[in-house]
């Protein structure tokens, strides 16, 4: 992603969360459109694992919206959309599971009371999308993947969200089947705030997280890791105005998980309540009153946090409940007390989320890394069918009859990648920015882009370079080496590496990636975590530590060095 797009992703979430924050709390009013009731799950896809709804309406309601900062959600509302917050009656978010290493599809739907015009939308939250049509309707579709479409499902209602899901919610009503939207069914009412989360659909990308960040969890903690593996869903209820509980729902595979779930909940919450009163006991056997006074007022903040804190099992599933905040039929008290856990409801939700987006991110990684590695692996074989056809691997560059460079390594491969076509297109006897080549660099394959990237097709830089200069396997002439050439060993040499996105080459343009004696690390790709990704001239692929050896490392970039040396 560039810096342009960075910067209108970083405006696109400061705009949805002042308008998801403030402006759910704005002034009481009754909703033009009347009231809505229950769970609207007509934009749930069958692939969906997280759902969420936002009721404004209701919440505005709540005399704790007065303290909140109205004015500044209008003129945000105003000024990136268009939009008086206090039109919108209802928020959808809907989000699916991960297609391997790609982001996931998500929608954000808002359902106004009044139309909405997309001229009013602001120039820098739109200006990385192009007008197009999607059936009879015209909507702003993005140009950029990481970044969202807006199409108009009506006059009234604006989808925000990745151009895949928009393509599926254009089709109109979504017809999801299963457990997860039985349940969302089955909640009964219209919360202030309600999220779900499809575990059972989101344990394999915990399970990748799990597998690879469990190791950094300290040992004493690692039992709680089988707690998400144990449960099939979670639903979470937040409700500022009354009438209405907020409580924590949990369901588990089967009610001996559920128990099993329920004791380590147990245990953890005991071992924070220990931990967190810890220091207030030291505060306590000072000598000086002030710091034993802090320490009892901790010691009463914590009870009343962690008494708060516990699951109710029947059968497979586990509630906390809290209640509502009418302060008029609880009394002051309870409504202090029900205010209390309201937050221990918003802390389990950050909890939840906050054990989730690592495991997710971390299985994404595990994607991403798997696809770069089997983008490494095909540019490998098309370089050794390059080798049967030639008798030698390609030299560094396609060269004109005077010996001047023209076009990378890359173009000549095309064939081997069922890019003939592609290639075909080329016209080899120009160098890579002629009028005419310089039109192809767009096109570039995806094999030549690592999917963590944030270099998009367009750009048409290459994640992927060989090792070129003297004595390495392209060593800059016009003739190519042979595996007779590589004395080493082909298992000993490297022939590509991954690279940075900063050095990564225009992947039509001569030249690639020539150790640096002082620095031999420099430029390598830095997109995965403790390494990257090197192709050997035998075909093989490794993961190489950023840690390496910097002898071995130097040592294993030569074809004829003499050196002994293995892969690390």
């Amino acid at each position: 992603m560039t810096s342009l797009a960075r910067l209108l992703t970083v405006r696109l979430v400061t705009a949805v969360a002042v308008l998801l924050g403030p402006m759910a709390m704005a002034r009481a009013q009754e909703s033009a459109g009347g009231s809505v009731t229950g769970v609207e799950t007509r934009f749930v896809t069958p692939m969906t694992v997280a759902f969420a709804q936002l009721r404004p309406a209701q919440v505005m309601a709540a005399p704790i919206a007065q303290m909140l900062p109205i004015e500044v959600a209008e003129a945000a509302g105003q000024k990136f959309l268009g939009i008086d917050p206090k039109d919108i009656r209802l928020v959808t978010v809907v989000v699916e599971a991960p297609p391997g290493p790609a982001p996931p599809n998500y929608g954000v739907i808002f359902e106004l009371e009044n139309p909405f015009s997309p001229a009013k939308f602001a120039p820098e939250l739109i200006g990385h999308t192009e007008r197009a049509k999607l059936g009879e309707r015209t909507y702003l579709k993005s140009r950029d993947p990481n970044l969202p479409s807006l199409y108009p499902i009506d006059t009234k209602t604006l989808l925000v969200g990745s151009e895949g899901m928009v393509k599926k919610l254009a089709k109109g009503e979504q017809a999801a089947e299963g457990s997860f939207v039985d349940d969302l069914k089955a909640h009964g009412g219209a919360d202030d705030f309600f999220l779900a989360l499809d575990l059972q659909a989101l344990r394999p990308f915990v399970q990748m997280g799990v597998g690879a960040g469990g190791q950094q969890v300290p040992p004493q903690y690692r039992k709680y890791l089988q707690i998400p593996m144990l449960l099939r869903g979670a639903e979470a209820s937040l409700n500022l105005s009354s009438g209405r509980v907020s409580g924590l729902v949990v369901r588990a595979d089967d009610a001996s998980s559920a128990e099993e779930v329920e004791k380590l909940v147990a245990d953890g919450i005991a071992e924070a309540r220990a931990q967190a009163e810890a220091p207030a006991q030291m505060l306590l056997a000072s000598d000086d009153p002030i710091q034993q006074a802090f320490g009892k007022y901790s010691l009463r903040m914590n009870k009343q946090f962690y008494d708060g804190l516990s699951l109710t099992a029947d059968g497979d599933t586990m509630t906390l409940i809290s209640g509502n905040l009418a302060a008029g039929e609880l009394g002051d008290a309870n409504a202090s007390a029900l205010m209390q856990q309201q937050l221990v409801i918003v802390a389990v939700i950050g909890i939840l989320i906050a054990l989730l987006l690592p495991a997710v991110q971390a299985a994404r990684e595990a994607a991403r890394r798997s696809q770069s590695t089997n983008n490494m692996k095909q540019l490998m074989l098309a370089l050794h069918n390059y080798h049967d056809v030639h008798n030698g691997f390609p030299p560094a560059a396609i060269f004109s009859d005077d010996g001047e460079p023209l076009l990378s390594w890359r173009v000549a491969i095309l064939p081997f990648v069922e890019e003939q076509a592609l290639y075909e297109q080329f016209h080899l006897d120009e160098p890579w920015d002629s009028e005419h080549n310089k039109q192809l660099i767009p096109l570039m394959p995806q094999t030549f882009l690592d999917p963590s990237s944030v270099l998009s097709p367009e750009e048409g830089r290459s994640c992927y370079a060989a090792v070129t200069g003297e004595g390495y396997l392209m060593s800059g002439g016009a003739d190519g080496t042979g595996m007779r050439n590589i004395t080493d060993g082909t298992s000993n040499t490297v022939a590509l590496v991954e690279v940075s996105d900063e050095a990564a080459p225009v992947w039509t343009q001569p030249g690639d990636w020539t150790p640096d004696e002082d620095d031999p690390l420099a430029g390598l790709g830095s997109r995965h975590p403790q390494g990257f990704i090197v192709g050997f001239c035998d075909g093989s692929v490794h993961f190489m530590s950023q840690d390496i050896d910097l002898d071995t490392w130097l040592a294993l970039l030569t074809i004829g060095g003499g050196e002994v040396v293995q892969v690390p």
